[in-house]
Parts: structure tokens; C-alpha cells; sequence
């Protein structure tokens, strides 16, 4: 037990007190390759991703080399530790990586997990609108109003994209109609 925490904390203190966050990656990988049950793998799971993440942000690596690597610490994070308490963190990127990235499907999938484990967050109205916009690009107008109406129940009133939504639903009852 002791090994384990003596490798979580000398990656917590390479990332968050000394900056390094190479060598924060090695000790991260560490705990979650060889004590995937420890209590705080998931966590170091967690700052894998995030220190990829401060990498890019620094220059460090580039986005092109980031980007797959955050996704698949994310991902990693999903398959192996679904029930910690911040998985919805790795939902919500990966639903946004998928979205900027067009992979419509999965950005949907990541994102009604999301909303799953937190129905009420401050981030649902952007979820559901997001979602609207997913399932409209995968060709679902049904899903797509019912993800927008839902968006526009829960958005502030001066949000600048109800207009719009009200709109994009007008756009696709005429559509389901034509069809």
C-alpha cells in the first residue's frame, strides 16, 4: 500500500508543485499499469489526461500530439474506473472532442452519459443543445427536436442560441412533414 501512495503522490508532486509533468505521466501510468484496483487510480487516471492537456496548453506538445493522447487517457478512464466521482468530466470532453471533430455518433453518446450521471448540472442546457446539433448532423430530426425543446426549457431566457433553436425546431417539424 504504501509503494502505491508513495507513486500516486510523487506524480501529484511533479504535476502540481514542481511543474514536470513528464515525469508526472510516468508515475501516473505507473500506478494505473501495475495497481489498477488502488484507491486512487482512477484519479491518477484522471491526471494523465490533464496533463496532457497543461502540455499542450504549454507548448510542450503540440495539439496534434495531445489530442489523441487526451482522448485516449479519457477514454481509459471511462472503460476502466465508469463508476468514480469525476467520470463525467471524461464524458463531457469526449463528447466535446468528438463534436469538434465530427463523430457525431460518439459525441452523442458520450454527451447522454453525461446527462445521465448529472441531469441537473449547470452544463445541461449546452449538453441538449449540443445534442440537438449532433442528431441533426445524424440525420434524426425527431431526437433532434426533442433534444432542442428540452434545451430551450432549461436555457436562460437571454441565451442567445433560443432564437435560433426555435428556429432550427420550425426547420425540422417541416422537414419530418416533407418526409
Amino acid at each position: 500500500m504504501f509503494t502505491q501512495h508513495a507513486w500516486y503522490f510523487t506524480g501529484v508532486c511533479y504535476r502540481r508543485h514542481l511543474g514536470d509533468y513528464e515525469k508526472a505521466l510516468e508515475y501516473g501510468q505507473k500506478v494505473v499499469n501495475k495497481w489498477p484496483d488502488y484507491q486512487h487510480a482512477w484519479h491518477a487516471q484522471l491526471r494523465i489526461a490533464h496533463s496532457y492537456k497543461r502540455m499542450k496548453n504549454k507548448g510542450i506538445i503540440t495539439a496534434s500530439e495531445a489530442e489523441p493522447k487526451i482522448k485516449q487517457a479519457y477514454e481509459a478512464l471511462v472503460e476502466n474506473y465508469p463508476d468514480c466521482r469525476l467520470v463525467h468530466d471524461a464524458y463531457l470532453t469526449l463528447g466535446g472532442m468528438n463534436l469538434k471533430n465530427g463523430q457525431w455518433d460518439e459525441a452523442a453518446a458520450y454527451l447522454e452519459m453525461y446527462l445521465t450521471k448529472k441531469p441537473n448540472s449547470s452544463q445541461t442546457p449546452n449538453i441538449l443543445y449540443h445534442l440537438g446539433r449532433a442528431y441533426e448532423k445524424m440525420g434524426n430530426p425527431d431526437m433532434a427536436r426533442e433534444m432542442y425543446r428540452a434545451f430551450i426549457e432549461m436555457a436562460e431566457p437571454d441565451d442567445w442560441r433560443v432564437k435560433g433553436v426555435k428556429h432550427k425546431i420550425k426547420e425540422l417539424a417541416e422537414q419530418i412533414l416533407g418526409n
